[in-house]
């Protein structure tokens, strides 16, 4: 999926649809967001994919353990822990989330051939994230679902 991932990339900025389908030749990246949360896009979710990639290589494992706390994964990204609506811990929390509900397609198109192969895919079958959705930065999403379930779930 790595080299899926290089060949066609996230968004640059976050897209307007639920859908993201860059071309690239014969080989087609479609990625489908959950309307909730919508799509990863921009350097973070770049960043968080290229580090889940070399955790998974390195461990050789498709279990990875993002650490003890938040502020231990930033660290991990060489990030600093910063919050408010544009600061680091925000805008990876928001990421993240989009990158592992998305999801992936890679598709490879030969018409000369008369072939076709088809990749569908997660970056994670499940995961959980916490956070203090009383906290003002981690209104984004949160929020989002807040509105969608009502507050007598949350």
């Amino acid at each position: 999926m790595a080299r899926a991932m290089v060949s066609a990339t996230l968004p640059h900025s976050q897209p307007k649809e639920n859908i993201f389908q860059p071309p690239n030749g014969n080989y087609i990246l479609t990625m489908t967001a959950n309307p909730l949360i919508g799509l990863p896009s921009g350097s973070t979710a770049r960043l968080i994919l290229i580090w889940l990639t070399t955790e998974a290589v390195k461990k050789k494992s498709l279990e990875i353990k993002l650490g003890k706390s938040f502020s231990s994964f930033l660290k991990k990204l060489e990030m600093r822990n910063s919050g408010g609506k544009r600061g680091n811990a925000t805008r990876v929390r928001e990421q993240m989330m989009r990158l592992l509900s998305c999801n992936i397609s890679c598709t490879y198109i030969d018409k000369k051939k008369a072939y076709v192969n088809l990749i569908n895919s997660h970056i994670s079958r499940s995961f959980k994230l916490w956070w203090n959705p009383l906290q003002p930065e981690a209104k984004g999403i949160f929020k989002r679902f807040k509105d969608y379930l009502g507050k007598r779930f949350l």
